[in-house]
């Protein structure tokens, strides 16, 4: 598995709009008309030697503390720690490749099974949203996710 920065907006748009990954991720089942990558976040493409597996999606928010998401298309849910393993990829990339001292995420509170993931690459809680998004059609607390990567104070 490897990550490859990319900045083909009609392969971001394949991947964030496949409709199973999109219900799942936006809570939503209709993927709107108009529907537009958003050029402020960058993008990993998780990919093997034969497959497109899905993406990691960064933003900075501040100097020191980068947001990332993972998305992993349908095809590659739950099999053989690909999500473990394509997240772990990405953390390693963030400490090479930039000067982030934190990654954050937020997950909608339903989404036990994000919560269990995040457990394991040994993300902490650290806050909540009430009321943060819409996530099938109900209001939904967001819980607040940060990663430390651990370097050195000197870096």
């Amino acid at each position: 598995m490897q990550l490859t920065e990319t900045i083909d907006t009609k392969l971001i748009k394949d991947i964030l709009t496949n409709p199973r990954l999109f219900a799942v991720s936006n809570g939503i089942d209709i993927i709107p008309k108009n529907y537009e990558v958003d050029k402020h976040w960058d993008y990993l493409l998780i990919h093997n030697h034969k497959h497109n597996m899905g993406l990691i999606s960064l933003k900075q928010f501040t100097p020191l503390v980068i947001e990332t998401h993972i998305h992993l298309l349908p095809e590659f849910w739950g099999k053989e720690n690909i999500s473990l393993d394509a997240a772990k990829l990405g953390l390693q990339w963030i400490r090479d490749n930039t000067k982030f001292r934190q990654t954050f995420t937020y997950v909608p509170l339903v989404c036990e099974n994000v919560h269990v993931f995040l457990k394991e690459l040994e993300y902490k809680p650290c806050g909540i949203i009430e009321n943060g998004c819409v996530f099938n059609g109900m209001y939904m607390n967001l819980i607040l996710y940060t990663y430390d990567l651990k370097r050195e104070s000197n870096e």
